[in-house]
């Protein structure tokens, strides 16, 4: 008889916590916070309401809700992305653009895209401005010349985008990492080491060269010296060497007679 009371005071006790946790639930459903950077569109049973509210926490009825949309620098980045250079070659390149959407076409920007301005408008233009930039440049300019292509990126895809201005505006791109294929860079590879090898053999090549050519100079200009002296000597001046070279030993000759002459000039003496 006495489990009733007991009965009753718990069924209230529990009626009184169900109703405490709507309670909660409601008044929760009544306020709602929009980050910093940001702007919320009301939206109410599925309809726009026109009204934007800004960051912080606002009031709102029960049946509403904010579509968060950021109005900073958003980032939308392309990893791994395929393309072709000129000269048909198979690449793989990052970028990484920074973006932001029009604060006063908040409300039509929501209703036209639902959130999804980047996969909507940017990810298929992104990828299309990349082949047409990549393919204006061959394999080999594509790292040398990196700022071009970035350059020539970009205004493919500010062109692409202008029925867009409206809506979202391009701040920065940059491209990050170009990739090439294994076959690719094997080739280039062999390339250099077959570069750096002429240039050793031409090195070896203009030494044997200058070699040549001092010694051809060398053995020119003893010629020319021994055929400049077989010019300027004269009988006298050879007589002169003579007798700059005689020692004062006098010549003598024995005949078969046993006679001794002495000469020296041209002058003898016979006994």
């Amino acid at each position: 008889m006495k489990a009733y009371p007991q009965s009753g005071s718990l069924i209230r006790l529990v009626g009184i916590a169900v109703g405490f946790v709507v309670l909660l639930i409601a008044g929760c459903s009544t306020f709602a916070d929009v980050p910093v950077g940001s702007n919320g569109v009301v939206e109410c049973a599925s309809t726009l309401t026109g009204d934007i509210k800004p960051e912080g926490w606002h009031g709102k009825l029960p049946w509403c809700r904010f579509d968060i949309i950021s109005i900073g620098n958003n980032q939308f980045k392309v990893e791994d992305a395929l393309a072709v250079s000129q000269d048909q070659q198979t690449i793989k390149t990052s970028a990484n653009i920074t973006w932001t959407v029009n604060p006063a076409k908040l409300v039509d920007i929501q209703r036209k895209y639902h959130g999804d301005v980047a996969d909507i408008i940017l990810a298929p233009n992104v990828q299309q401005a990349l082949k047409q930039a990549t393919a204006q440049f061959k394999n080999t300019d594509l790292t040398v010349r990196r700022g071009s292509v970035q350059q020539k990126m970009e205004d493919i895809l500010r062109e692409r985008l202008a029925p867009y201005h409206d809506d979202i505006t391009i701040i920065q791109l940059s491209l990050t990492n170009f990739t090439f294929s294994d076959e690719w860079q094997k080739a280039v590879e062999a390339k250099v080491i077959a570069s750096q090898t002429l240039a050793t053999e031409q090195i070896k090549l203009q030494t044997v060269r200058v070699q040549a050519d001092q010694a051809a100079a060398e053995a020119s200009g003893k010629a020319r010296a021994q055929a400049a002296q077989q010019r300027t000597l004269t009988p006298l001046l050879i007589e002169q060497a003579w007798i700059e070279k005689w020692k004062g030993d006098v010549p003598s000759v024995v005949g078969s007679g046993a006679g001794l002459m002495f000469g020296l000039g041209g002058v003898g003496k016979h006994d």
